[in-house]
């Protein structure tokens, strides 16, 4: 029973060493990573741009359904429309290379933002009829555009190949801290207004994001430190997924 009792402790103490030196090893990655964001300011803008449009685009899934069932939706119609957004925007996730190669990213960025922040803002004045629908559809192209845009952009800031897993990880935490933050405010703002508030914050973040803005041109002048040329991924990377935002 001794030596049972001895080789549980010895377990648990094993157990909990590698559960602290992994931990460690996370704060760790972490830190760099910020600290390769704040070194590199375009890579920061790029991070905040990423979590103003993903929250615009994750707050829809709580705030359509809600809105089609004050304008007369049933159950059906709304999942109806769902579907056929989801259709929307996997068609243009599909497409987005087409799109990249004719519009320049500064114009993709702004316009995708811009385009967000006032659908939103139009869907609170209107109430029914082929409008509303065009605005969803809006919405949709938005959503499918968002991840294979702004994806290819982060990696190719990011000159060191192995803080690229944790770098990603930051922006990922910097979108859902930015979701958190809305999420009470929208249920403080009210059901009925929450659309407005949604281009509200859309017209806030291009503000914001035009104030700090940092060009393209400005995150490819470290060169020397492995940055791929522009409009180009950095060698050995794969493909970037073409999914819709997921939580």
């Amino acid at each position: 029973h001794l030596s049972i009792r001895r080789q549980r402790q010895m377990c648990i103490r094993d157990s909990a060493s590698a559960a602290t030196a992994a931990l460690q090893g996370w704060w760790h990655d972490v830190v760099a990573a910020l600290s390769l964001v704040r070194r590199r300011p375009r890579l920061a803008w790029l991070v905040a741009y990423s979590a103003v449009v993903f929250t615009l685009l994750r707050a829809t899934i709580y705030v359509y359904q809600p809105y089609l069932e004050q304008r007369g939706f049933g159950l059906i119609q709304i999942g109806l429309l769902f579907a056929a957004m989801y259709v929307v925007a996997a068609v243009i996730a599909y497409r987005t290379h087409a799109l990249r190669a004719r519009y320049s990213e500064d114009q993709l960025l702004w316009g995708l933002l811009g385009v967000l922040a006032a659908s939103f803002l139009l869907l609170g004045q209107v109430h029914s009829g082929p409008l509303l629908a065009a605005l969803l559809a809006v919405q949709a192209v938005a959503s499918g555009l968002f991840s294979p845009l702004t994806k290819p952009l982060l990696h190719r800031e990011i000159a060191d190949s192995q803080r690229r897993a944790a770098v990603l990880s930051v922006e990922s935490m910097a979108r859902r801290a930015s979701l958190g933050l809305f999420a009470p405010l929208a249920g403080l703002y009210g059901q009925s207004h929450v659309m407005v508030l949604c281009g509200v914050v859309g017209l806030a973040g291009i503000v914001v994001l035009a104030l700090v803005r940092v060009p393209a041109h400005a995150g490819l002048e470290a060169a020397g430190q492995g940055v791929a040329p522009h409009g180009r991924m950095p060698a050995g990377l794969p493909a970037v997924s073409s999914e819709l935002p997921k939580g």
